[in-house]
């Protein structure tokens, strides 16, 4: 009960703040995004503009410290136009939908002794909406895509059939994309 409650008052607040974000841009709420929201989709470019690259380590034009991902980010990258105005939101979409979708599965799964959800649906979509989140998909980042993978190999772990698979590729997709998730497999 306590943790609906709680997720229902951050879903509403998260409402509110996007209420306020949008209606009164002068309460300075675009600082949650990145250079306070006059930078958008920069973690998608980087990584896209190396895999167009000729040498993906050693891209023209970004610097060699932001030329750091890993093979399978590059291979991400290349399904998605080249233009960071047009591939970093489709890409951020789509991180953030099957984000969402391996962390509702989770919440549905997880649950407490008397049979109720251990994490209510509202905590997970007022998580997916917090400032933190927000950033993530602000600038693109792949992120998101290494939560889904953690969130999927959860969800599905102890599954039969196709499910157990998918759930360790999902993790290993996950470790290669950002190399975190690997405690959580430890």
């Amino acid at each position: 009960m306590w943790g609906r409650l709680l997720g229902t008052i951050l879903l509403a607040c998260g409402l509110i703040w996007g209420v306020l974000m949008m209606a009164c841009p002068a309460a300075q709420q675009q600082r949650v995004f990145c250079c306070q929201g006059k930078v958008w989709f920069e973690d998608y470019r980087m990584p896209r503009e190396c895999a167009a690259a000729a040498a993906s380590y050693r891209p023209e034009n970004v610097e060699r410290k932001d030329a750091c991902y890993a093979p399978i980010a590059y291979d991400l990258a290349k399904c998605f136009p080249r233009d960071h105005h047009v591939g970093g939101p489709l890409f951020a979409v789509l991180a953030a939908g099957l984000m969402a979708i391996a962390a509702f599965l989770l919440a549905r799964r997880l649950t407490g002794r008397d049979g109720t959800p251990a994490l209510p649906l509202c905590f997970v979509a007022s998580v997916l909406l917090s400032a933190p989140m927000l950033f993530v998909f602000g600038t693109g980042n792949q992120l998101p895509l290494a939560i889904a993978g953690i969130c999927l190999f959860f969800a599905w772990k102890d599954e039969s059939g196709w499910r157990r698979p998918a759930a360790l590729v999902a993790l290993a997709v996950a470790i290669a994309l950002k190399l975190v998730p690997v405690f959580f497999s430890l």
